[in-house]
């Protein structure tokens, strides 16, 4: 790795005069790798009764005075393993213990489970189904495999932290994740106050009359976001026909926000030409999600504002009224650790 010092180099207001990197790093070892976006995060491994292990990342309140509400990001399918890093840097599930989303939520407790797989493994490394092909046939008698242990993580989690309110219980994720949202909230029904979906993969012929009936009956809120463009997960066969089943049934509380493509508005990114904005892959909608740039296409309600005001006890939350506040654009990653050597007033540190 060469790397040069080209400008001046600051830090602590003290002028950097050389650096050094280290060669040897051992990015699988946690203790030598230094990622400042993750540290608010803990990483642990849950056991569940049929001995399955899963990692998982949380974050904790800074106020124990109250409760507060849970929120649960379910990754897409190339994030499972053993690394929680993976979900947490695939996307920028970051913005979730920003100052931003926690001052829109009035602080929440934040909860990202991971699968050694996918979500939609049916047990074989198969898809429970596919979600791009119209013709393909539905087999209903596949399965999640990870849909008893996943519910019995997040319980377990929420009863070892006593200030969890039990009304403010949110999840969602994006693509396998918004797939495994749906899993969860027709499984119990009752646990959840609100589910949020981002370019989600299941199928809306999967859902039963039943499944209907019982979504607009319940009390969760739910709030789905997609790119018309997506053809992972094409709308037309995920997204669209679940939202107009639940409209028609006289759903509550039911939003819907759509975008034609996924572009980069943080002002950094540009393609050649150095003026229009990079065009992601059209199945990221979540990029908007994470950036806060979601709004309804029907009353453009914003959907953080939406999150913080969800509560299965039917009343509004404490979330601040602050949260409107655009975020910055999905990037990659860059980890490094550097030793700087630097000089400052007369003296040595």
């Amino acid at each position: 790795m060469d790397i040069s010092l080209v400008g001046e180099l600051t830090s602590d207001n003290s002028s950097v005069l050389s650096f050094e990197v280290e060669k040897n790093i051992d990015l699988a070892n946690e203790s030598e790798r230094i990622i400042p976006s993750t540290v608010k995060f803990d990483s642990s491994v849950y056991t569940t009764a049929a001995n399955n292990s899963y990692s998982y990342a949380s974050y904790e309140p800074e106020d124990e005075s109250s409760k507060h509400p849970l929120v649960i990001w379910l990754h897409g399918g190339g994030e499972g393993g053993t690394d929680v890093q993976l979900p947490l840097l695939g996307n920028k599930v970051t913005s979730l213990v920003s100052d931003e989303f926690q001052d829109t939520m009035g602080e929440a407790y934040i909860l990202v489970p991971q699968c050694p797989t996918f979500w939609m493994d049916d047990g074989t490394r198969t898809y429970v189904h596919g979600f791009s092909d119209p013709e393909l046939k539905i087999d209903e008698t596949k399965d999640s495999m990870y849909v008893q242990d996943l519910g019995e993580l997040i319980k377990a989690y929420v009863n070892d932290n006593e200030n969890i309110d039990r009304d403010r219980i949110i999840i969602g994720g994006c693509s396998n994740g918004g797939y495994m949202t749906m899993r969860m909230i027709l499984e119990d029904m009752d646990y959840y106050a609100a589910a949020y979906f981002s370019s989600e993969a299941y199928r809306g012929e999967v859902l039963t009359d039943e499944d209907v009936d019982n979504l607009t009956n319940s009390k969760i809120g739910m709030y789905f976001v997609y790119c018309e463009t997506d053809t992972n997960t094409p709308p037309s066969l995920c997204t669209i026909p679940t939202y107009d089943r639940l409209k028609e049934a006289g759903k509550d509380n039911l939003h819907l926000a759509s975008f034609e493509t996924v572009r980069d508005t943080s002002g950094l990114y540009f393609q050649e030409d150095a003026v229009t904005p990079v065009q992601y892959d059209s199945h990221w909608s979540w990029v908007y999600f994470f950036n806060n740039e979601v709004v309804s296409d029907d009353d453009s309600t914003n959907m953080w504002m939406w999150l913080s005001e969800q509560s299965q006890a039917g009343q509004e939350s404490q979330g601040s009224n602050t949260g409107l506040i655009l975020g910055v654009a999905a990037a990659s990653v860059v980890i490094a650790v550097v030793v700087i050597k630097k000089k400052s007033n007369g003296g040595a540190s």
